[in-house]
């Protein structure tokens, strides 16, 4: 008799603990921004893994993402005008702006906060999500050298120094699962996954997700990848008489326990060793700033809006004095 309701208080704690579970993981399905048509389409490029899919309009990550005739996120571009300087901001997700609005990517709000100072320009968003450092260096010489600007702008993120992806034929009508890379399929774990790395990492225990495998790569090939991508960049925006700059985006987490600024040291060390002028935008934020308050989404470590802001400021700050 005992067992038998110690077996029914069980069975109860575990449907209860089921169920529990279950409920948030159905809550947190909400905070997973949803997708529609893929905003991509097969490389026509060699050396690239795809491209944005031109003319397309689309939901992705959350909110309406337009694609421009040309394959680049954003309106239209005029024919270049001569009293208005183009700057085009090239990278990956973090200069297309996965999950923000238009209004909230890099370069909207960089032109935005450049017009309050007086000082108008046109602000291309070169940026395509998982482009690594090679990828980024092929767009420039393929694509952006051909635009005009009299600017080039990389924002650089760490793990712009993984191995790129493989090309991938993209059907048309292909859609987004916007879940598929939790675990599973479930946000509840994927937040619990996080969370826990976050505490252990934090712990000095050691780990091999994620975070080590890009360190990994770094120390393997990424290195020379960030040479060679830098002098690349370098070599075709001089030759087209282009301003090459480079701005490093911190990984959005701790200032003070980033992993990996041993990466971004090694960007602005290879700046200062060939001479392209460089900006650390964790300089940004103060030194002990928590970056994981300016997430885009819950599950979404990419930079929301008002990071966005607070780097244009410190951008227009730094380079486009009067």
């Amino acid at each position: 008799m005992r067992t038998r309701r110690w077996l029914g208080r069980l069975s109860l704690v575990l449907l209860s603990t089921f169920a529990t579970l279950a409920a948030l993981d159905w809550r947190l399905r909400g905070e997973v921004g949803e997708c529609g048509l893929t905003p991509f389409r097969t490389a026509t490029v060699k050396g690239l893994p795809h491209e944005l899919f031109p003319g397309r309009t689309t939901l992705y990550k959350g909110v309406e993402v337009r694609i421009n005739s040309i394959g680049l996120r954003g309106e239209e571009l005029p024919a270049p005008q001569p009293d208005r300087r183009r700057i085009a901001i090239v990278g990956d997700s973090v200069t297309f702006g996965n999950g923000c609005p238009e209004d909230d990517t890099v370069p909207r709000t960089l032109a935005a906060e450049l017009l309050r100072r007086g000082q108008p320009c046109e602000l291309v968003n070169c940026g395509i999500p998982a482009y690594n450092a090679d990828n980024v260096a092929t767009m420039v010489r393929e694509r952006v050298v051909a635009l005009a600007p009299q600017q080039v702008i990389w924002v650089m993120v760490a793990n712009d120094v993984c191995d790129a992806h493989r090309r991938t034929e993209i059907p048309v009508d292909a859609t987004i699962d916007a879940f598929a890379d939790f675990p599973l399929g479930s946000p509840l774990l994927q937040l619990l996954n996080v969370q826990a790395s976050g505490i252990l990492r934090a712990l000095g225990l050691t780990l091999d997700g994620y975070v080590e495998s890009v360190l990994r790569q770094h120390e393997r090939t990424g290195i020379e990848r960030l040479r060679r991508a830098l002098t690349e960049m370098k070599s075709q925006c001089a030759a087209a008489g282009i301003d090459f700059r480079v701005a490093i985006y911190p990984f959005m987490t701790r200032q003070d326990r980033n992993p990996f600024r041993p990466i971004e040291d090694s960007c602005a060390a290879l700046c200062g060793e060939m001479a392209i002028p460089c900006l650390r935008l964790s300089d940004a934020f103060a030194p002990d700033a928590n970056l994981g308050a300016y997430w885009v989404a819950l599950l979404d470590a990419h930079p929301d809006g008002v990071a966005n802001r607070r780097v244009a400021e410190f951008l227009a700050e730094s380079w486009f004095k009067p």
